[in-house]
């Protein structure tokens, strides 16, 4: 108090000397000399104001002091008329740091005698009372802003126990009429409405207990304030003019306040926002921000009163507000949204109504706005603002959207942000076909194969040229179109934000268990799914009913399948039944055509008009005004034309209406009564709202004709004056027609009567159950997600279309990211797909033509940030993507490959043989020959090998492509085979701009780090993914390597085209895009080893087409060839894939011999791998024939091959003889394989010849001593085989091989195992096919070095045959008829005479005694008998000519014989 006593000495001082200055207050003794101005001799003593002051000074040291006595002083300047603004303001300002100590004072100490209370009212009512002079308006207006604060802070010092109502809605007062001050500056308007909505903040923030009670008489009533400024406006007056007072109430004085300033403030700022109340736009946005400010600071269990405030008078005044037409100035669209967004967070779950309104009838009129740009951007940003609140949209769709009873609110209106979005950017999708078709999103989305899309891209819709406002109104529609599109895109932002938060644990909790919530949510997604149904039935009454009848309805809905009418517990008749059934249809189902229910009320047959009755039923009009029961009555159904149908309706709306409120004594006496007036009313609102009534009804007119109609007597004449009176200010709407003029006071206290806020205990069929908007609304994000997604995917595409910089084209494709891991979280495939079939076409990789594409791509940095997109969008998508999105994205990826954009090792590591085809030395076959040097797999090697020096030296400086590769082609060694094939057009790149973009591409392209994605990546997507991934690689090859050429194309110039995405690839790159596939899905295929069953068939389909009936080598061939193998290296032993593997395999063996050999230095070695790795399970004799089939076609192209080939055949001869044990004939294609390896020109070691041949006659014997192979048998399988093979080798090899092979036969000949296999007939059948055959046979050879060696060996071979014939000859001629063994004979004579025609040294020696030993152990055995044996006589005359001596021979025989 002591501190109290000091301020109140200072205070003094500080007043007394701004007095002082004044002349009026200056000292009376003494000229003012220093205020310049002469003494003022009338007063001849002090001033009482100073004396007040002076006896105020003596307070300081009195021991007891009290409020009013402290201020008393100072307020008696404040309320003098004889000081000037300065002076009062000075003395406001000491009032003000006076309340603040004693405020201060009180908190530390209580004074009960001190009186606070009631000083703070005397300094509010000065306050009020407050008068000056006026000397300047700037010193005028300080005063007047001091005046409002010291009574603000005087109201809020005194909050909330030490102030009165009275005092509160006084500082208020005081406040609001300086804001509508007429002479008011700006600044005096601002800061007096600021401290007015810190006494609205102050006194709406206290809390109060909802049961506490409140004074009736002292709640002031909105009729009541509305009365007030009506008044006021009629009599020109302004807001400032406005009083508490006037409205008759007298706010109580008692301490502490109420709620009734919170009643008064929300219902005053209610009715200023309300356009049909208010005149002018300050005055809608002062009760704006006095009804927001009131609204933020209310409790959250804040008292009914100010409750019911919000959800009748607040609501609906904001709600006009947003509505009005025209739309109100931005600051106040502003400040109502702001308030939109307050009183929905205030009203909590029972907003349902509120926003229903406002988003079925308010919002949707931005899309007419055609005013100032501002306030469109500033309208559309707050509706953005508004319904991108995390969880607003799911809470209406669960409350409104689901409720069968009510029309889509939710997804009504993200559908019109969707069509304004489309209307201005709709999207042309061009298909397979020549002609191109104008599609919605909805329609693309709606596609049940998405591959069919091949390009979408925006166009703006054409205006009218010769509208002289098209353009203008084009220009406004689309800026309409990109902020809808922005907005669209915030919600799902909102949505993905509120999802992330609920999946970590940080979103709201709900009391309910997840498996409740989860129960509710369904059931209310099964009423969804019975909405639609219902709507369904809706549109077939509204095309089908304009002439209907109550049993033409109630047909309709029986045959319907919707929800049946609720009549449990009631006992009613059949026909009642019905009835009830079609008033429930006509009365409870959204979006009927209101014309045709007033059709079927109004019909006269029996059924309809007992549907009409139970159809009026439905209303409770109990306790409620007659024009707002008829106002609510017609407001849901259009009258019919005809007097009678009208006259019948009436009747019923009044015999409802008096039965429900006779309980309540209304002035009309009878039904009937109620039906006259009512009639009149109908007539009342066609005369005053029809422009063609031209003389119009009075209002003295209207009491004149109603006279005597209740019973007899008159109707009060105020009574039909209010009815009059509110027929000419409001014309009676259908709801769906008059959007906000249709909401008046009635019509929005039945919505909230049909949405269960307020209670109505007069309501028939009371199945309806209120609706509020629910807390466990997380699931439904995906609900809102699901309707919106289309939408919001054309909206991202439409602003990235139009991003004119790099910020706004990041904004775009951050909202297709946002779709993207929305849609992947829910689950929605097809809006993945989408998106990247969006992306994809914003990258400008996918529908578009080669040339130029680089220097496009690469110069445009929004193609370049969509190209980032799309990667990041697959990447984190990639589980949920199906065939459309794989094919778009596989459409980009295969663009880059044909531009060369991909990063150079990973083309390398795709077009490679992999770790599994080696040699037996571990050495990977060499580069190949067959793949152009232009190609991009080969740009890492040939960069990596190029140099200047062999630049110089081949005299070919590179540019364009050629400068990738190291300069143009010299002809090396290893030189392609196809470098007649020129690159293709679009990778000739000249210039240094379009080689600097292609530098800008390949940087973008390499720190996407693509092989990531799309190889390794794929070892963690989902199967049904994979298998579509693997199924759009597998479709987009073989389009690109089709082999029809176009009309009129030959060699390199044919065409290849695309179905699914229109690009015109040359030959040369499309056979570069098929391999590209085929590498690329035999990578995806060995990474995912464990789901070959997803991967295998698709890579099997692509490889079959590439390999089955091929006629043309190439580089596609090889890299077909080289997956079959490495997929059958690595996985033979699978069971899922062995068949179709195996299948390749004897395919590849069916190919065209020259096409082999051209591959044949890696497939040697692969065909090695093959046998070694997988050979048991080439278990069929096709797999083994076909091993052997490429063997012996790919065995001669070099020395290198035939070596691998040898080793192949010696791995199978060591490790895999059992090949041949239950087949056979496989023996037989063994020894002809190995016959076609050895007969290559190329040495071969013989030590591994004679391994192998020694391993096959082995296998020969041991056949023959198992005995399970039938003798007729051996021979055919085993032994001749075998010796055929010898005896080719030995016509076939050179040198060492030559004599081994001669000795091993000879040996083999003679042994006891060949002796026991071969029969007779074998033995005969070998002289004839074999042994003689090969002693005629040539060498083919140029070299008479090699000529003669091989004479040598051939006379080798004679003994060999003379030996094996003198062994065998018995059994043959025992077992042949002599005919055979004669024709045996002579061949053999023959081919000794053969040998001995040729010059080979010791011929003549040799062969002679041969012949000599055979005949004369043939005479001994008596089968060659002289003279009288034809034998003989043949063999005569056989070797007469070449052997002379055959006669000493002959005649020794003859000898021999006589004897």
């Amino acid at each position: 108090m002591n501190v109290l006593r000091g301020v109140l000495g200072d205070e003094i001082s500080l007043l007394q000397y701004e007095l002082r200055r004044h002349p009026r207050f200056a000292l009376p003794w003494s000229p003012d000399a220093a205020f310049g101005a002469p003494i003022d001799q009338s007063l001849g003593s002090e001033h009482p104001i100073i004396c007040d002051l002076k006896t105020a000074r003596k307070l300081c040291m009195a021991q007891t002091l009290t409020m009013s006595k402290v201020l008393e002083p100072f307020l008696t300047v404040v309320t003098s008329e004889i000081v000037n603004s300065a002076i009062t303001s000075t003395a406001l300002a000491c009032v003000e740091r006076l309340v603040t100590e004693c405020e201060l004072a009180m908190k530390e100490d209580d004074f009960p005698d001190f009186k606070f209370a009631e000083g703070l009212d005397d300094v509010v009512d000065s306050c009020k009372s407050c008068t000056f002079e006026a000397v300047d308006s700037a010193k005028d207006d300080a005063a007047h802003i001091r005046r409002a604060k010291v009574a603000a802070r005087s109201v809020l010092a005194g909050l909330p126990d030490n102030i009165s109502d009275a005092t509160i809605l006084t500082a208020f007062e005081i406040c609001l009429q300086l804001v509508f001050s007429k002479r008011a500056s700006d600044v005096l308007r601002r800061e007096a409405e600021e401290w007015m909505l810190k006494i609205v903040q102050g006194a709406c923030g206290m809390d109060f207990n909802q049961d506490e009670y409140c004074d009736e008489e002292a709640v002031f009533s909105l009729d009541a304030i509305r009365k007030c400024l009506k008044d006021q406006r009629e009599s020109n007056q302004q807001a400032a003019d406005f009083s508490f007072e006037q409205t008759g109430v007298e706010p109580s004085f008692l301490k502490p306040p109420s709620v009734v300033p919170q009643h008064a403030f929300l219902t005053l700022g209610a009715l200023l926002s309300d356009p049909s109340v208010t005149r002018t736009a300050r005055e809608r946005l002062v009760g704006l921000r006095l009804l927001n400010a009131a609204v933020r600071s209310l409790p959250k269990d804040c008292h009914p009163l100010p409750r019911q405030v919000l959800l009748s008078d607040a609501s609906i005044a904001v709600l006009r507000c947003l509505g009005s037409v025209p739309p109100p100035p931005a600051v106040v669209l502003c400040s109502a949204m702001s308030t939109t967004g307050s009183i929905c967070r205030m009203l909590g779950d029972s907003a349902a109504a509120f926003l229903f309104i406002l988003l079925r009838t308010v919002f949707s009129g931005f899309t007419q706005m055609k005013s100032h740009a501002v306030l469109r951007e500033l309208y559309l940003e707050s509706i953005g603002t508004f319904i991108a609140a995390p969880g607003l949209l799911a809470s209406v769709f669960a409350a409104i959207d689901c409720e069968p009873q009510l029309p889509v609110v939710a997804e009504g209106f993200l559908n019109l942000l969707e069509s304004t979005v489309r209307s201005e950017f709709p999207l042309v999708v061009k298909r397979s076909s020549s002609s191109s078709e104008l599609s919605s999103v909805m329609d693309v989305i709606a596609s049940t194969d998405l591959q069919d899309i091949v390009h979408m891209e925006m166009q703006p819709l054409a205006s009218d040229p010769d509208e002289s406002n098209a353009a203008e109104e084009q220009v406004v529609s689309r800026a309409v179109s990109v902020i809808t599109a922005k907005i669209m895109l915030d919600v799902v932002e909102s949505i993905c934000i509120r999802h992330k938060a609920f999946s970590q644990g940080r979103g709201q909790k709900v009391e309910s268990s997840v498996s409740t919530v989860k129960e509710v949510t369904a059931k209310r997604r099964a009423q969804r799914a019975e909405k639609k149904k219902l709507r369904a039935v809706a549109e077939v009454f509204n095309a089908e009913m304009g002439k209907g009848t109550g049993e033409k309805v109630l047909k309709l809905v029986m045959e319907s399948p919707i929800v049946p009418s609720n009549t449990s517990g009631t006992t009613v008749s059949v026909e009642e039944r019905d009835c009830i059934t079609v008033a429930q249809f006509l009365r409870m189902t959204p979006d009927l055509d209101k014309s045709h229910i007033g059709v079927v009320l109004g019909e006269p047959d029996e059924f309809s008009t007992c549907v009409l009755a139970k159809y009026t039923e439905t209303f409770s009009f109990a306790n409620v005004s007659f024009t707002d029961a008829i106002r609510i009555y017609l407001e849901s159904f259009r009258l019919p034309g005809e007097a009678q149908k009208i006259s019948r309706i009436m009747s019923s709306f009044a015999d409802r209406y008096y039965k429900q409120n006779e309980p309540f004594g209304g002035p009309l006496s009878s039904a009937d009564a109620t039906y006259v007036l009512s009639y009149a009313v109908v007539m009342l609102n066609t005369d005053r709202h029809n422009d063609s009534v031209k003389k119009k009804m009075t209002v003295d007119d209207f009491v004149r004709n109603n006279r005597g109609i209740n019973d007899g007597k008159d109707l009060d004449r105020g009574f039909l004056e209010g009815i009059y009176s509110s027929i000419s200010e409001e014309e009676i709407k259908m709801s769906d027609e008059a959007g906000m003029d249709a909401l008046t006071r009635a019509h929005w206290h039945s919505l909230l009567l049909e949405f269960g806020v307020i209670d109505d205990p007069h309501r028939s069929f009371s199945d309806h159950k209120t609706i509020v908007l629910p807390k466990d609304t997380d699931l439904h994000d995906e609900d809102v997600f699901r309707i919106i997604c289309n939408g919001s995917i054309h909206a991202a595409f439409a602003l990235l279309d139009e991003a004119e910089d790099t910020t706004e084209a990041q904004s775009a494709l951050e909202g297709f990211t946002l779709i993207a891991k929305c849609a992947a979280s829910y689950r929605i495939p097809n809006a993945i797909d989408l998106v990247i079939i969006m992306l994809a076409s914003a990258s400008k990789l996918r529908n578009t033509s080669l040339k130029g594409s680089v220097r496009e791509f690469g110069a445009r940095i929004k193609a370049q940030m969509s190209a980032v997109s799309l990667f990041a969008v697959a990447r984190q998508s990639a589980d949920w993507m199906r065939s459309g999105g794989w094919q778009a994205f596989i459409d980009c990826v295969l663009s880059l490959h044909a531009l060369d954009l991909l990063p150079a090792q990973l083309e390398s590591d795709l077009c490679t043989y992999g770790d599994d085809i080696v040699d037996s030395e571990g050495n990977p076959p060499p580069p190949s020959k067959n793949i152009p040097s232009w190609w991009p797999a080969r740009r890492l090697n040939s960069r990596n090998s190029s140099n200047e020096e062999e630049t110089a030296r081949t005299g070919k400086a590179g540019n364009g492509i050629w400068s990738i590769f190291g300069g143009g082609g010299s002809n090396t060694d290893t030189e392609s085979e196809s470098e007649d094939i020129d690159p293709p057009e679009h990778l000739l790149l000249k210039s240094p701009e379009e080689l600097k973009a292609r530098e800008l591409a390949r940087n973008c392209i390499l720190a996407l780090v693509v092989e990531e994605l799309i190889i390794n990546e794929t070892r963690f997507i989902r199967s049904d993914s994979l298998a579509c991934l693997c199924s759009a690689i597998s479709d987009s090859a073989p389009i690109a390597c089709g082999r029809k050429r176009s009309s009129g194309a030959s060699g390199s110039e044919k065409c290849y085209k695309e179905n699914s995405n229109g690009l015109n690839l040359d030959a040369a790159t499309g056979t570069s895009v098929a391999a590209f596939c085929i590498d690329w899905l035999c990578l995806v295929t060995l990474k995912n080893r464990d789901r070959l069953g997803l991967t295998w068939p698709h890579l099997f389909r692509l490889l079959m087409n590439c390999i089955h009936g091929r006629n043309e080598s190439g580089p596609l061939v090889e890299r077909a060839l080289a997956a079959v193998f490495r997929i059958c290296l690595r996985f033979l032993h699978r069971d899922e894939i062995r068949t179709e593997a195996l299948t390749l395999v004897e395919t590849i063996s069916k190919v065209d011999v020259s096409i082999l050999r051209k591959v044949a230095d890696w497939l040697s070695i692969a065909l090695y791998q093959l046998v070694k790795v997988q050979a048991v399970h080439l278990s069929s004799r096709a797999n083994r024939e076909a091993v052997f089939l490429i063997l012996e076609k790919t065995s001669s192209l070099d020395k290198r091959t035939s070596s691998v080939s040898l080793e192949t055949l010696d791995l199978i001869t060591r490790e895999n003889l059992n090949w041949f044990t239950d087949d056979e004939d496989l023996f037989q294609r063994l020894c002809r394989s190995l016959g076609t390896v050895l007969r290559s020109r190329f040495h071969t070691h013989s030590s591994l010849v004679d391994e192998i041949l020694l391993r096959l006659r082995s296998h020969a014997e041991s056949e023959t001593g198992r005995g399970a192979t039938p003798k007729q048998e051996l021979y055919k399988h085993y032994w001749k085989p075998w010796i055929k093979l010898c005896t080719n080798l030995v016509i076939a090899r050179r040198g060492e091989i030559q004599e081994q092979t001669m000795v091993m036969l000879e040996r083999t000949l003679s042994s006891e195992s060949c002796e026991k296999a071969l029969r007779s007939t074998d033995w005969k059948d070998l002289f004839s096919t074999i042994l003689v055959p090969f002693m005629k046979s040539e060498m083919d050879s140029d070299d008479q070095e090699e000529i003669l060696y091989f004479g040598r060996i051939k006379l080798r071979g004679v003994m060999v045959l003379s030996r094996t014939f003198l062994l065998q000859y018995t059994r043959i001629y025992d077992s042949v008829n002599r005919e055979d063994f004669l024709e045996m004979w002579k061949a053999i004579l023959g081919a000794m005479e053969y040998v001995s025609s040729t010059n080979v040294k010791d011929a003549n020696d040799y062969i002679p005694e041969s012949v000599k030993n055979m005949v004369l152990v043939l005479a001994a055995s008596k089968i060659l008998i002289p003279q009288n044996n034809r034998l003989w006589n043949e063999t005569q005359s056989s070797v007469s000519t070449w052997f002379p001596d055959v006669g000493e021979l002959i005649s020794s025989v003859e000898a021999s014989s006589a004897r």
